[in-house]
């Protein structure tokens, strides 16, 4: 008895060794217990596997030992979780949109970020969660430190203000892109600096109720970073066999429309596969053009870049998305590259009735 109560004092007076034995192996997460969780962090690393994989066991083990590498070698406190797609296939296809298992996914404040990897081996893991693992926000003391970076928003605001936890938040998005920096100030202003000059302010946007949100200052953010894009086509070239033409500077008009569904070929003009599909996507596009909810739409992706990396993302050519109207989260095409089964994908997501039967849009589309 005098030993448990002596194992129980060390315990409440060193609180961070019940974290520590707390955090030594990965959370099992469902669907019931997600959002929950993740929101509970700031940070968080999730691994999304599949234990149909011959090979699952020995990356659980890995997972297992970078978790012990990060927590004894480098200290962080980052938590592990990790999620069985074959029972949770509704976190799967929310998170996971290429398929590919395991799959290990950077969360910030309970939102996923553009850093997913397809890690296998316990030092990888652990290398790619210390990478992200430092301060997000930098804190300077004069505006003029904006010159030591190419590019870097600056938070001139209260750290006691409930915008530093969404500053935070976006900065967690983009580690690798841009510099975070805070300066203690009653400014309340957000700036985007190139090679020490102001570009645009937030300001204006944050003096609206519910603008200062982590997805409104990401979506901002987004549009001052550089990426890779063809200008925005006009007329004749808007459209390409009755299909639009999308690009990275276009592709939230087009693709995100509120009452129209839009499915979305990313091609690249080197790849053998979509050279092959090309008059299949023809063909069904022509098949549904009598669907006026239906916007057919392609993009090259080896020119223009994602500009919303965390729900849109490709890792091969062709990668083929439908996204209902009104929605955000795409679904991807998996199946045979035939013109019934992309059209059974369609139908299976349309967010209308088609009108007219499988056998008839056969029939529609070998007569063309």
């Amino acid at each position: 008895m005098l030993a448990a109560h002596r194992m129980s004092a060390a315990l409440v007076a060193l609180p961070w060794l019940v974290g520590a034995r707390l955090g030594m192996t990965a959370t099992e997460l469902t669907e019931a217990n997600f959002d929950e969780f993740a929101n509970q962090h700031d940070r968080l690393i999730v691994d999304f596997y599949d234990p149909n994989d011959s090979e699952w066991l020995q990356n659980q083990k890995d997972l297992e030992q970078a978790l012990v590498t990060v927590r004894k070698a480098a200290n962080s406190r980052v938590p592990f979780a990790k999620v069985d797609v074959s029972k949770e296939s509704a976190l799967a296809t929310r998170f996971v949109l290429n398929g590919i298992y395991p799959q290990l996914i950077w969360f910030a404040h309970g939102k996923p970020t553009q850093y997913h990897r397809t890690l296998r081996q316990a030092d990888q893991i652990a290398n790619f969660v210390l990478a992200l693992d430092r301060p997000s926000v930098t804190q300077i003391e004069s505006v003029n430190a904006t010159a030591d970076y190419n590019m870097a928003v600056i938070a001139e605001i209260s750290k006691n203000s409930p915008l530093y936890k969404t500053i935070d938040a976006v900065a967690l998005r983009h580690m690798d892109q841009v510099a975070f920096l805070h300066m203690q100030s009653n400014k309340g202003t957000i700036s985007y600096y190139k090679d020490g000059l102001m570009v645009q302010q937030y300001e204006e946007h944050i003096m609206h109720e519910g603008q200062h949100e982590v997805d409104a200052l990401d979506k901002w953010l987004k549009h001052q970073l550089p990426f890779k894009s063809e200008e925005a086509p006009e007329g004749k070239l808007a459209m390409d066999d009755g299909v639009h033409v999308v690009v990275g500077k276009n592709f939230e008009d087009v693709v995100l429309q509120k009452d129209k569904d839009v499915m979305l070929l990313v091609h690249a003009p080197w790849c053998g596969h979509c050279k092959t599909l090309r008059p299949k996507w023809k063909q069904l596009s022509q098949a549904v053009s009598s669907m006026s909810h239906l916007v057919m739409a392609q993009m090259d992706g080896d020119r223009n870049q994602s500009p919303l990396p965390n729900d849109f993302e490709w890792h091969a050519y062709p990668t083929i998305f439908y996204v209902r109207a009104g929605e955000t989260l795409p679904a991807v095409y998996r199946g045979n590259r035939t013109v019934e089964s992309l059209l059974d994908f369609a139908k299976g997501h349309s967010s209308k009735p088609f009108g007219i039967s499988s056998q008839n849009m056969t029939d529609a589309i070998y007569d063309l």
